[in-house]
């Protein structure tokens, strides 16, 4: 878009959000020549772009890519950005650096894009209709990794590891046929419960505009235990087990709003 409005959030966590998201909004607006050129220019962005064309609202996807590669460049977490002299500052760090994140940014966006769709050529192999049911239910999971907005909206540790969480979906749909499915039961019954304590934690953080980085590391848990439990071949990032996402739930801001 080519305009920033102004909101009044209910609390400062929010708050802190949207600024940045209008700072990096702004900025782009700023350096409209230099990112059409990086959109007209940059290797790999027609493959992206071409890609994207295949999810719902491509230019979305094009729009949060840019987003993406201006809060890299700029590096708004070293930028306090309250005054047109502060702004100035950031907008200059991420001229500077722009070209250099934006070829970064493209290869591991690339790398999401070209897994997601490998995937899904897996989940089309299984057209039997014995298969409907259990089928949908993994790819509601695999859909959820990379809803509309999920540029911005997966923290950028986690960015990089979207490919590999991804890759376990392909994993665990290859080992379904030849009874394959009952251990696939068996494991999501073990995982079910974690997931829906997030889901309804989560919901209740939302109502009341509550970002909590402790609430935000146990999703991403989530995503290394669900490997451990289907694909655990690929590997995970952290040691986890439902002992270690136990006591990371206990991390979790405002329990009276979350529960026990």
């Amino acid at each position: 878009g080519n305009s920033v409005a102004v909101r009044v959030l209910d609390t400062e966590e929010s708050a802190a959000v949207s600024h940045r998201a209008g700072v990096c909004r702004l900025a782009a607006i700023v350096l409209g020549s230099e990112v059409r050129s990086m959109l007209d220019h940059l290797p790999g962005i027609d493959d992206v772009r071409l890609r994207a064309a295949a999810r719902p609202n491509t230019e979305s996807l094009m729009d949060d890519f840019v987003l993406m590669t201006i809060d890299r460049a700029m590096n708004t977490a070293d930028h306090d950005v309250r005054d047109a002299n502060a702004f100035d500052a950031a907008v200059n760090s991420a001229n500077a650096a722009l070209w250099s994140t934006a070829h970064e940014t493209i290869v591991l966006v690339r790398s999401i894009l070209e897994t997601e769709a490998e995937v899904i050529a897996a989940f089309d192999a299984f057209s039997k209709p014995v298969w409907i049911d259990l089928i949908a239910l993994i790819r509601a999971d695999f859909d959820r990794l990379l809803e509309p907005g999920f540029l911005r909206t997966v923290p950028p540790t986690w960015l990089p590891h979207l490919p590999r969480f991804l890759q376990g979906f392909e994993r665990r749909l290859s080992k379904l046929p030849g009874g394959g499915h009952r251990r696939d039961e068996r494991n999501r019954e073990q995982f079910e419960p974690y997931w829906t304590r997030w889901v309804t934690a989560q919901r209740e953080h939302d109502a009341v505009g509550l970002q909590d980085p402790a609430l935000t590391a146990y999703r991403w848990m989530l995503e290394e235990y669900r490997l451990s439990l289907f694909a655990q071949e690929l590997g995970t990032s952290m040691p986890i087990s439902p002992r270690r996402l136990d006591e990371q739930w206990r991390q979790i801001r405002h329990r009276s709003l979350v529960g026990g």
